[in-house]
């Protein structure tokens, strides 16, 4: 065989093209897989942040309805020397915690998911908000239910429900006030922030969930109100099934909420100008 100058080197760089080829659409392949399953996500992302939303409004339509209707409605009542002394109270205790509790303090954990693309300071500022009104509504459904105690001569504080609201209360502020120290005023310096903030998000949920079965307690004791009808399935205007829906939409509202919280895909992306001020 005769010898042909360059012929190996010309071999050699044949196999360097193919292999570089070879390389280049693989890695194109992988891109591709990667941006479809990243799309996939992001679809049921959208399927589950709108799923939440939807049962987060229904929640609050249904309980509306119920303590809106039963036994007076809502009313804020001090009077002792009223004639209906023993209505109201108890529902705007009833509604002001539902909201507080699950709707707002969700809505302040999935705040950073839903903002995803907006910049940091649109999200940290609607989750401060949302969690600074949620602590005062619950601290209004309390002042409510103390309020329906002292007209009906009960005694305050006789009950596990009663208890775990008022820690859930004390634990609640004091999550607050150490978010706002650390990531907001006076401001904690980068690395403090970064071990706080995994506390603060475990914390956060934690709260959340024990929110969801301390309102779940309640609406069990609630149930009292509406008498032998919530059993035998006979109440006026459907209370009693209200009352079930309104329980059935709590819990997939928690469900989306953790949800949208465990996907780590779905986390809130940093802004171009974000990454500017970084470098």
């Amino acid at each position: 065989m005769d010898y042909k100058p360059g012929g190996n080197a010309f071999f050699a760089n044949g196999i360097g093209l193919n292999a570089k080829d070879a390389l280049s659409k693989t890695l194109s392949t992988n891109s591709e897989d990667t941006l479809l399953k990243h799309q996939r996500h992001l679809k049921y992302f959208d399927f589950v942040a709108a799923l939440s939303q939807v049962s987060g409004i229904v929640m609050i339509g249904l309980a509306a309805y119920v303590f809106g209707t039963t036994n007076g409605g809502l009313r804020w009542n001090f009077d002792a020397q009223s004639a209906n002394r023993n209505v109201g109270n108890i529902n705007l205790h009833g509604m002001l915690m539902t909201t507080a509790l699950v709707f707002l303090q969700g809505e302040g954990l999935i705040v950073f998911r839903l903002y995803r693309h907006e910049g940091k300071l649109v999200a940290k500022t609607i989750h401060t908000i949302l969690h600074l009104l949620s602590i005062v509504l619950t601290t209004g459904g309390i002042i409510a239910i103390i309020g329906h105690k002292n007209l009906t001569k009960d005694v305050h504080f006789t009950s596990h429900h009663a208890w775990i609201g008022l820690g859930l209360l004390v634990a609640q502020s004091v999550h607050t006030i150490v978010g706002t120290v650390n990531f907001w005023f006076p401001k904690s310096p980068p690395n403090i922030q970064q071990l706080v903030l995994p506390a603060q998000r475990a914390v956060g949920i934690t709260l959340f969930l024990a929110n969801v079965g301390q309102l779940l307690t309640g609406t069990l004791q609630y149930t009292d109100s509406l008498g032998d009808c919530y059993d035998k399935l006979t109440c006026p205007k459907k209370l009693d099934l209200f009352l079930n829906l309104s329980v059935v939409a709590t819990l997939c509202y928690a469900v989306c909420v953790c949800a949208l919280l465990r996907q780590s895909q779905w986390r809130r992306q940093r802004t171009p100008e974000e990454d500017e001020k970084q470098d």
